[in-house]
């Protein structure tokens, strides 16, 4: 017997113990995981009466902000093409605003100051592209095969009405002494999907957001901007009847190698990979509460990130993985746990699924890391080196404070 030990040890490096190890690791990750999430975080205790203007917050991701913006006391504007609410509140004003034309969009603005004089809150989300492309079944056509309206439609409701609705919501927030603008987005711009089209006004709304914050004043401003990387994919009326599907290949909205291997959007609304519509308004509604937020302003925020930074669970019990995240990737790459991550509609997410989602850690791979094989590298924040500048100048900072005086 203590021959075959010996013979067991030298042939396995006398790793018998191994099962026992990997456990004491995964014990000591998930209680280190466990004391980061729960690190307290300032935040107010509401929002009560305060204005907010939601674009396109009739239905889907909207729909969600809107929701609990409500909850938590704002006195919530919803815009949509119908002009109604998502929901029968006595604090939430349905507004049919149609984003492309701008005497539309400024007398909503109009009407906010006769009625407030002030604003706190915008969240830029109106959005027009996927309903027209699901009609013309543009999805996987090549840039040159597809009709240059989708370009318009992209840039039109999307990047340039979030543009002219801060250009209008920062007076008002000045006013209020405070004020925060959300530009609803996607990790459309440091990664190939769907479309050119769809990348380019993914980049231009980081773009536009960090370079907003720089002229807000960074993080020592008193108006912060960000971008609101919502989960991919959601879930919406419009990635349920297929919307974000069409006829994708490898280079024809699939990254090259990831086609047979991604399962389609609407095939992924009952699992856990998908995000929904209250998590997203609930994350957004703690982000916009937090008192230390302007250390993000100018940045890409996703809600995943919120959800982990303020230990926020959806309804399923769960804390859906960023799209960024290795979780995510292995929750549909490995055959068992895309079944694992299955929950149906309506359900609650079982004891193993919550373990998994919620306790095991998670890596979030970096932009750059995308970027690196996606394109150029996103925008920086530039610090402000004018105290340094000061510094190595004393003439230079005597002329400087002189003429700011």
């Amino acid at each position: 017997g203590d021959v075959y030990k010996r013979q067991i040890n030298a042939e396995y490096g006398g790793h018998t113990n191994e099962p026992m190890r990997t456990g004491v690791v995964l014990v000591l990750s998930i209680g280190l995981a466990w004391w980061i999430h729960s690190q307290p975080v300032s935040v107010q205790p509401d929002l009560k009466d305060k204005i907010a203007i939601v674009t396109g917050g009739s239905r889907g991701l909207g729909a969600g902000i809107v929701n609990a913006l409500l909850e938590n006391g704002m006195v919530v504007y919803a815009t949509s093409r119908s002009g109604e609410c998502p929901v029968a509140h006595p604090r939430c004003r349905g507004r049919a605003v149609d984003h492309s034309k701008r005497d539309q969009v400024q007398g909503l603005f109009s009407e906010v100051e006769r009625e407030h004089g002030e604003l706190h809150l915008l969240v830029n989300n109106a959005y027009s592209a996927i309903g027209w492309w699901q009609e013309r079944g543009v999805l996987g056509t090549s840039f040159w095969e597809s009709p240059v309206e989708l370009l318009d439609q992209v840039f039109e409701v999307g990047v340039k009405a979030h543009y002219y609705a801060a250009m209008l919501a920062v007076p008002l927030m000045q006013r209020a002494g405070e004020g925060m603008i959300v530009n609803t987005n996607s990790p459309g711009c440091v990664l190939y999907a769907l479309n050119v089209a769809y990348g380019m006004g993914k980049c231009a709304i980081d773009k536009m957001t960090a370079d907003m914050a720089m002229e807000l004043g960074g993080a020592g401003g008193r108006i912060q901007v960000a971008s609101w990387w919502a989960h991919a994919p959601i879930q919406s009326e419009h990635m349920q009847h297929g919307a974000l599907d069409g006829n994708m290949t490898s280079r024809r909205g699939i990254p090259p190698g990831a086609a047979g291997v991604v399962p389609n959007f609407s095939s992924m609304y009952p699992t856990a990979l998908s995000g929904t519509l209250e998590f997203e308004g609930r994350a957004l509604t703690w982000f916009v509460r937090d008192q230390e937020r302007a250390q993000f302003s100018g940045m890409a925020v996703s809600s995943s990130m919120a959800g982990a930074r303020y230990g926020l669970v959806d309804n399923r019990g769960i804390r859906p993985p960023s799209v960024l995240s290795l979780k995510y990737h292995l929750s549909y790459l490995v055959p068992w746990l895309w079944k694992f991550s299955h929950i149906l509609p309506g359900t609650k997410a079982t004891l193993p699924q919550k373990i998994w989602f919620n306790l095991i850690p998670d890596f979030e791979i970096p932009q750059f890391g995308w970027k690196l094989f996606s394109g150029v590298p996103l925008s920086v924040q530039w610090p402000d080196l004018q105290p340094i500048a000061d510094w190595l100048r004393p003439a230079a900072a005597l002329t400087h404070s002189h003429t700011t005086l």
